[in-house]
């Protein structure tokens, strides 16, 4: 690599290039991103073919017409086509099969190239949101609780296309475009379009994110009700299936709203002071460099950790039934715990019902 084919010389853009005044640190950096990457593709690979060669679960459905996914396995699949192409990508950097000055044409590949994964991991959240939003109950018998809102399935099939599909196409086409434009020598043209492109995810993040709290407040606060009017006249299995599903909705949603508060900052920042990033002070280079090859696989393998856990209580090592106490006035009377399947279509118990879409303690 000749440092005069760099056109961000005497820095590296580190998306695409590991080349410039500190190429060897961002090299070493892309390494240990390798690294990274090749474990957390294999450990979401391993979850996805669980799920959906082992268990067997669809990613998705299609009910009248409505785009139904399945929260944790469509998360799980988008994240692995996700973290495959990062991983596909930082191999080619390290090898020298892709960066400026080896192929031709070489900015829009290279932006192309890296931009094109990123819809998905951007996907596997939003989808994973979409799946909760489906898995929230209609109803509960709850005087305290307000009225839940839902959009209709029509309704989400325009957010699925609006929040999935529509940030997709226009980042990927300007990142080409912008490569066209690098390839064409107009630095000033490519750098306003990669910060457009970059304003446009923060901007999809950011409600996205803003939909998380909401939706995922909505579904936490309806568990937890269910779970409170059951204790009232139950204890078992039932209870804590529900239990844990609660907790697993609270730890996974917080970490993706927290990978998407990360990449909101990261991109903002990216999209106003890009030259100053890029050109002007190798050490804020390097941050950046960090933050945008490691932020998106730790935080993955975080959420990854509560899936496995939570696959580890309810598949491979389950509590023990144990008899659920039905509390009345005039005594108790015991029953099997039971614990929900995937066909269950509510949730509640003896102390109250959850009429809804699907059980949120078998998709959360």
């Amino acid at each position: 690599m000749n440092y005069l084919t760099n056109p961000f010389h005497p820095s590296a853009d580190w998306r695409v290039s590991i080349f410039g005044s500190e190429g060897e640190i961002v090299w070493g950096l892309y390494i240990a991103n390798l690294i990274l990457s090749v474990v957390t593709t294999i450990v979401y690979a391993g979850l996805l073919y669980y799920l959906v060669i082992v268990k067997r679960r669809a990613i998705y459905k299609l009910d009248d017409g409505v785009f139904k996914p399945r929260p944790m396995e469509a998360y799980v699949a988008s994240v692995t086509i996700f973290i495959t192409g990062r991983t596909v990508f930082c191999a080619m950097m390290v090898s020298g099969t892709l960066g400026y000055g080896v192929v031709p044409n070489e900015g829009y590949i290279m932006e192309a190239f890296h931009e094109w994964p990123w819809g998905f991991g951007y996907g596997g959240i939003a989808l994973y949101l979409i799946g909760i939003i489906f898995a929230t109950p209609e109803t509960i018998n709850d005087p305290t609780l307000s009225k839940i809102y839902l959009p209709s399935g029509r309704q989400m099939n325009v957010f699925t296309l609006l929040m999935v599909v529509l940030p997709a196409t226009l980042t990927n086409t300007l990142a080409g475009v912008a490569g066209h434009y690098i390839d064409s020598n107009n630095m000033d043209k490519a750098l306003k379009l990669t910060s457009a492109h970059y304003w446009i995810w923060a901007l999809w993040s950011f409600f996205l994110m803003l939909a998380f709290c909401f939706f995922g407040r909505q579904l936490n606060r309806l568990l937890a009700a269910n779970i409170f009017q059951m204790k009232q006249k139950t204890s078992g299995g039932r209870i804590d299936n529900l239990e844990a599903a609660r907790r697993k909705l609270l730890y996974v949603t917080t970490t993706l709203i927290a990978i998407l508060a990360s990449y909101v900052f990261a991109i903002v920042a990216y999209a106003t002071c890009q030259r100053q990033i890029l050109m002007l002070y190798a050490p804020l280079s390097l941050l950046f460099c960090v933050l945008w090859n490691f932020c998106a696989p730790v935080l993955m393998l975080v959420v990854s950790a509560f899936i496995i856990y939570g696959i580890y209580k309810t598949d491979i090592n389950p509590a023990p039934t144990r008899k659920a106490t039905i509390k009345s006035g005039s005594g108790t009377a015991e029953s099997a715990g039971q614990g929900t399947s995937d066909g269950d279509k509510s949730f509640g118990g003896p102390g109250g019902s959850v009429s809804g879409r699907q059980c949120a303690s078998t998709v959360v």
